[in-house]
């Protein structure tokens, strides 16, 4: 059986509206499997961030040692919507306690450390060790150095 002319036209069209409108329904569906997801995923980081951050906050007075780790961010800075003001939030319980400080950084000589050094001492902060940096992934010299923080801190 061999379809011309018009019905041959009229299938083609029909069966073309047809892809297209499961295309679309099959795009928006994925489309908003995908923003569920991703939202609840955001939402359950979020929470689980400030919950780090209002555990930290208040609570550092039933430790006599605590050891600080953050990776530069952007601009050799520290990461400043979370890190940065909950670390702003222990300052004034970290006098008189042993403090290490210890990052990662990706690219630049490692700058945001120093500026974190200084913040510290400038906040009447002492150090109890020197910081630990490593560029990227911890070698073996980053690694050594990790471990005489972590016995600095004991």
């Amino acid at each position: 059986m061999h379809i011309r002319g018009i019905t041959k036209r009229w299938l083609i069209n029909s069966l073309g509206l047809i892809v297209i409108i499961l295309v679309i329904l099959i795009l928006s569906f994925a489309f908003v499997v995908r923003n569920y997801y991703y939202n609840g995923i955001q939402s359950t980081i979020q929470g689980h961030v400030s919950g780090i951050s209002s555990y930290f906050s208040g609570s550092l007075d039933d430790y006599s040692k605590v050891a600080f780790g953050c990776p530069a961010m952007g601009d050799e800075v520290l990461e400043e919507s979370e890190f940065a003001p909950m670390f702003d939030e222990c300052k004034p319980e970290l006098t008189g306690k042993k403090v290490a400080l210890f990052g990662s950084y990706g690219w630049g000589t490692g700058e945001w450390m120093e500026n974190w050094e200084a913040d510290c001492a400038a906040s009447g902060i002492k150090l109890a060790t020197d910081s630990v940096i490593a560029n990227e992934m911890p070698d073996e010299e980053a690694l050594a150095a990790c471990k005489a923080l972590g016995a600095a801190l004991v």
